[in-house]
């Protein structure tokens, strides 16, 4: 079970951590290029109103299903059920936070630097935070429990 454990934790921290990547490239590239091209004045406010309430989608959306899912996994009965509602709900909890953070970045490309994009990418990065997987939330997710450790001073 423990190979299991740090396979998943390793597999999924390869996902999270490329969806990071991708988004802060996308956040960076934003900041430094936009405003790129021309985009009608009107234009502005819907694509940064847009991406907002994206956010906010993605932040319910995310609320909701890890919820859901994580009533699933404390029904699942076998180990290898459990892992794969664990992987599910990490993928698609991030997944949802990291295409607000991606519009965020498409925003600030469009329209350049405007404080309207800073939910997105605080929020992607209170999700990564949160979900990022290592073998003591695997653990954690499977068990119930933390790992035992050894009392120090016994």
């Amino acid at each position: 079970m423990e190979k299991q454990i740090a396979d998943t934790a390793r597999g999924l921290g390869i996902v999270v951590g490329a969806t990071v990547l991708l988004a802060t490239a996308f956040g960076v590239a934003g900041a430094v290029y936009g405003p790129i091209g021309e985009v009608e004045t009107d234009m502005f406010d819907i694509i940064r109103y847009g991406q907002l309430a994206l956010t906010v989608m993605a932040a319910v959306q995310g609320s909701v299903m890890n919820r859901a899912l994580t009533a699933k996994l404390e029904k699942a009965g076998t180990d290898e059920a459990k892992l794969a509602v664990y992987k599910t709900r990490a993928l698609i909890v991030v997944a949802g936070a990291e295409g607000a953070a991606l519009f965020a970045g498409i925003a600030l490309l469009l329209t350049g630097p405007h404080v309207l994009t800073v939910p997105a990418f605080v929020l992607f990065a209170v999700v990564t935070v949160v979900m990022f997987p290592t073998p003591a939330r695997v653990r954690l997710a499977l068990t119930g429990k933390p790992a035992e450790t050894k009392d120090k001073y016994a």
